[in-house]
């Protein structure tokens, strides 16, 4: 799921209908207001420097061109607005049967190969945060 928010407005984004249904059920449950909206993250249907935040959680692995959508993230950040990045690491997703990928097509190894994603971009205040042993997890800034 692709979320991003700014000031008291939530939004969350995806193509799958199916997953933007379980969403708003648990947004529900948790009580936690959120607009949900279906689309592409190659394209996001927001203008530019909209978003005090924007969080890839568990997204990019899953996307051939995982720097086209670090990159349209970074269109929609508000300067100072805060990326928040969270990946597998390495092979750690293991699904049934236990040699599957789980639909991965990237597989991040090391701290070298995230922040590989945001090459080119002009950002500042690059951190990796101590997660479970499995995700990498790392937060930046755009600068002004």
């Amino acid at each position: 799921m692709y979320s991003v928010a700014s000031g008291n407005e939530a939004v969350g984004l995806d193509l799958e209908e199916s997953l933007l249904a379980q969403a708003r059920k648990e947004a529900s449950r948790f009580r936690i207001p959120t607009r949900y909206l279906r689309g592409s993250v190659f394209a996001t249907p927001f203008s530019d420097a909209t978003f005090d935040s924007v969080y890839l959680g568990q997204v990019i692995e899953h996307i051939h061109e995982d720097r086209v959508v670090v990159r349209e993230a970074f269109r929609i950040l508000k300067p100072q607005g805060k990326l928040l990045i969270s990946v597998p690491r390495g092979f750690s997703c293991q699904t049934d049967p236990p040699d599957a990928d789980g639909g991965h097509v990237n597989f991040y190894h090391t701290e070298n190969d995230c922040r590989a994603v945001l090459e080119g971009l002009h950002l500042h205040e690059v951190e990796f945060h101590e997660g479970d042993n499995h995700r990498f997890i790392m937060s930046c800034r755009r600068r002004a």
